[in-house]
């Protein structure tokens, strides 16, 4: 596909991989992750630690990082019979090749052109986030049925817990599959205004991620960005996420102790001063 797309002398494969990736999970409604949505997060946010500022080197906090990233993402899981995990990967592939396009074939296509792929990478990220455990009330029922088809008989508050971990996880990485295929700074422009059209507290989230994302360093323009996003939002979830994100980019790039300082007064965290 991407070989294709490459030579075609139009826009028509990148248009029929967006029309697939919008038509996927079309009954399904994109997350927006207003605190209805997000309440079945509170206990996992709270036990979210406040700091993940590192007193070590820029430079030993990237070879961790590229460990991580290098360590793969584990044992098989075996193949699914389960149509919905077809549609699943569909749009996860779809919105990976939709993030190459937007990242070789930028300069070749009209802003019109680069806002639908940007909006349909979106949309179809966060249509995956509540393709499944949408709400508490579904994981109930799917803790329920768990502890009644599982033996020996599971804790039902437990299984409860698991399953609120294993949804935030899942919106968290559907989050950042986004900002990977849309953090780039030639399209800075037209994702702040896609940004700003939504309005949601998800896409905000992930505007200041991608933000985040082509930034070398960070800047008073930034810090008055999550200052912004801090005051509009008065949802746990939000701030807790922001926070880390912020605090794991400060873990692998320099920026002026000044600058850190004010971002640490912000997320209400104690500053530490670097290794050299």
């Amino acid at each position: 596909l991407l070989f294709v797309i490459h030579h075609a002398v139009d826009d028509g494969v990148i248009d029929h991989i967006v029309s697939m990736t919008t038509r996927l999970f079309s009954k399904t409604q994109p997350a927006i992750l207003d605190q209805t949505e997000t309440e079945k997060f509170s206990e996992v946010v709270r036990r979210l630690p406040d700091s993940v500022l590192s007193g070590g080197s820029v430079e030993e906090e990237r070879r961790r990082e590229r460990e991580l990233l290098d360590s793969g993402p584990g044992e098989d899981a075996g193949d699914s019979e389960v149509a919905q995990a077809n549609d699943w990967y569909r749009t996860l592939r779809n919105m990976d090749i939709l993030g190459h396009v937007l990242r070789v074939r930028h300069g070749k296509l009209t802003k019109r052109k680069l806002r639908e792929i940007v909006e349909a990478v979106a949309e179809g990220g966060l249509r995956l986030v509540n393709s499944i455990l949408r709400d508490d009330a579904e994981i109930r029922q799917m803790a329920e049925y768990l502890s009644t088809t599982v033996g020996p008989r599971p804790d039902v508050e437990k299984v409860r817990r698991l399953l609120r971990f294993a949804s935030f996880i899942w919106t968290m990485v559907n989050i950042e599959r986004i900002v990977d295929a849309i953090g780039h700074r030639q399209l800075r422009e037209i994702v702040s205004d896609v940004i700003a059209a939504k309005g949601t507290p998800a896409y905000d989230i992930i505007g200041y991620f991608a933000l985040l994302d082509v930034s070398n360093e960070l800047s008073e323009a930034t810090s008055r960005r999550l200052d912004s996003l801090l005051k509009q939002h008065s949802d746990p979830f939000v701030h807790r996420v922001l926070s880390i994100r912020t605090q794991l980019y400060m873990n692998t790039h320099r920026s002026k102790a000044s600058v850190e300082q004010k971002f640490c007064s912000l997320l209400g965290i104690p500053y530490k001063h670097r290794l050299r």
